[in-house]
């Protein structure tokens, strides 16, 4: 994915003797105020302990200490489509550091006695912190930032007072434009359950996302005691730095003066002024498909809307647009009661229909106007996902096949018509060893006229296919031709709709669409992280899981090899490799505890869950 990073324009004034003004940097002796550099990544399982331990100092400091989390090492490589909060600046600041291991931090990029870097394990933050807090500066600091809501330009003005003679022959100004609130996957994110989200997604707080002034600052040569220092730095704001939006209602921008490249002397975060704002600004967010029981490519979503605090306007009505590759389709929603600013409600679409047949799409959607007139709106578009399965088949016979996994008796399920009156059931099913053959249930249906709801039950919420073992469903014609088929993957149920009738067509492939399911893909490469995503069917077939000692391992294709084997304690941290084609493993000297493993072969990579007892 392209990057897209922030330049700036500068404008510098120095005048010597000048008095201070109100809001402006303090013009009397005073401490330094401390930048905590939290060095941090998304697959570092005590990372999470880091930010609850930082987010501590900050509530006892709330005025004189400020985080800025700067993810790096290979902690900090996204798996897919994980969050990515990786900037240019990262690994050269952990270098500079001295970090050979994360979490950890620098306080005020300062020394201290007896080491000779700046990098500090997180149980030497608070202390650190504190010193520094009693160290006294030469210079104080103080921003102002205006952020222009419609072009999406920010300008931040620093200014510095000199009380004392610098100890340096130049200091340099550093701007960094810090994001909260981002919602991606976290590595251990229990050990801090403060940001944990309702959907078990990690709220990301104090992620740096650029510098407005470079990776080591503005260089400020040799000021004299009395001066006063005026910076200006100016920069359009793009709408995303690699995956993650860049969300004008989460930043804040954090100034900070420093000797060279070490030694920050006093920092500040911006006062931000808002300019530019609609009466009528909305969040709209958090898309999630429902059910929508009929027999064809329409599905409907559950959206949350926010009236945010700053609007000024209560909302009565929003005009919304959905894009998918079906087309676009334009519906007005009006709410019984007016919305007021701060509220939220979830409210659900119309139909909304989906370009293909039992398969899986995104569709886009814009908010066009709110109470009949433009509106800003929090994020410029969201995407959520749809899948729905159906079949349409052209006889009332048809075949129902399912595989069930090794819990058999989670499984039951049931196809009622469109009276709601049962045609067919079964299930609970029998429960296996780990080296059983997993067996495939096969029901001969007749349906009449209408719709049929069929429903698959699993007790667990793990579905028929956890991604370690089965299952699937698969509808049929007596003929063997293909209705429907389904992974086995879901949670607690998993509808699909059945009738008679002729077969709806598809949208036609947009051959200039890479995104377009029927494109070819580029050759994924392999990528050399730790994964926590199961792969869907095949699966590895892994028994005894828990295992004591040795865990044996099969693979789903004849004649497939392993190329290479590798498990992983759950930090991320490798803890077994093999390179050859192997059937067994011997995990008798892991600690006991769960594991991940990853299986490379010559057909592609595996990875499941593993328990050593």
């Amino acid at each position: 994915m392209k990057r897209r990073y922030l330049t700036a324009l500068i404008t510098v004034c120095c005048i010597l003797g000048a008095k201070a003004q109100p809001g402006q940097a303090d013009r009397t002796p005073r401490n330094r105020r401390v930048l905590l550099e939290e060095y941090t990544g998304i697959h570092c399982g005590n990372c999470p302990d880091g930010h609850r331990m930082a987010n501590e100092i900050v509530d006892k400091h709330p005025q004189d200490v400020f985080v800025l989390n700067i993810h790096g090492s290979s902690l900090a490589v996204p798996v897919r489509d994980e969050v990515d909060l990786r900037t240019p600046y990262g690994e050269a600041l952990l270098e500079q550091a001295g970090v050979i291991g994360i979490p950890s931090g620098s306080v005020n990029r300062h020394v201290f006695s007896p080491n000779t870097q700046t990098v500090l394990m997180r149980d030497f933050w608070e202390e650190r912190i504190e010193q520094t807090l009693a160290m006294p500066t030469y210079v104080n600091i103080a921003a102002k930032a205006t952020l222009d809501w419609k072009s999406r330009e920010v300008s931040v003005s620093v200014q510095l007072y000199y009380t004392g003679t610098p100890s340096a022959e130049s200091n340099f100004i550093h701007v960094a434009v810090v994001q909260d609130s981002i919602v991606g996957f976290q590595n251990g994110s229990s050990m801090n359950p403060a940001q944990i989200t309702p959907d078990k997604q990690y709220l990301h707080m104090h992620a740096l996302r650029d510098f407005l002034t470079g990776q080591w600052g503005e260089e400020i040569k040799t000021p004299q005691a009395g001066s006063l220092i005026e910076k200006t730095f100016t920069a359009t704001l793009p709408q995303t730095i690699g995956n993650v939006g860049v969300e004008l209602f989460d930043l804040q921008f954090i100034a900070f003066v420093s000797e060279g490249r070490e030694e920050i002397l006093d920092v500040c975060r911006a006062q931000t002024e808002n300019i530019s704002l609609s009466p009528r600004i909305v969040l709209l967010s958090e898309p999630e498909q429902i059910a929508n029981p009929s027999c064809d490519k329409e599905v409907r979503f559950s959206l949350l809307l926010k009236n945010h605090y700053l609007s000024t306007e209560p909302i009565s009505e929003i005009v919304l647009q959905s894009s998918g590759k079906a087309g676009k389709v334009q519906h007005t929603y009006t709410f019984d009661s007016a919305l007021s600013v701060g509220e939220s409600l979830r409210f659900e679409t119309q139909g909304i229909a989906l370009g293909k047949s039992n398969r899986k799409e995104d569709v886009v959607f814009n908010i066009l106007s709110v109470n009949g007139k433009e509106c800003l709106n929090r994020k410029e578009a969201i995407s959520g996902s749809a899948l729905k399965h159906y079949g349409i088949s052209q006889t009332p016979q048809i075949k129902l096949e399912l595989q069930q996994d090794r819990f058999g008796s989670d499984i039951t399920w049931t196809l009622k018509n469109a009276d709601n009156d049962i045609v067919a059931q079964d299930g609970p099913y029998q429960n296996l060893s780990a080296n059983e053959e997993l067996p495939i249930h096969t029901y001969p249906i007749t349906i009449t006229e209408g719709c049929h709801t069929f429903t698959v039950y699993d007790k667990h919420r793990d579905g028929i296919n956890n991604g370690t073992s089965g299952g699937f469903i698969r509808f049929s014609e007596q003929n063997g031709s293909l209705l429907t088929e389904h992974d086995g993957i879901y949670k607690d149920s998993s509808v699909i709709m059945l009738c008679i009738g002729e077969p709806e067509p598809d949208t036609p492939d947009d051959p200039d669409d890479p995104d377009d399911p029927d494109t070819p893909d580029d050759p994924e490469e392999p990528v050399d992280t730790l994964s926590v995503k199961y792969e869907k069917a095949p699966v590895l077939h892994l028994y005894p899981n828990p295992c004591k000692d040795v865990l044996y391992v099969q693979l789903p294709h004849s004649g497939e090899s392993m190329l290479l084997v590798r498990i992983f304690s759950l930090d991320g941290t490798e803890v077994l490799r093999l390179r050859k084609n192997i059937s067994q493993i011997n995990v008798s000297k892991l600690p006991a505890g769960l594991y991940l493993l990853e299986v490379r072969t010559t057909q592609g990579v595996y990875r499941a869950k593993i328990q050593r007892k």
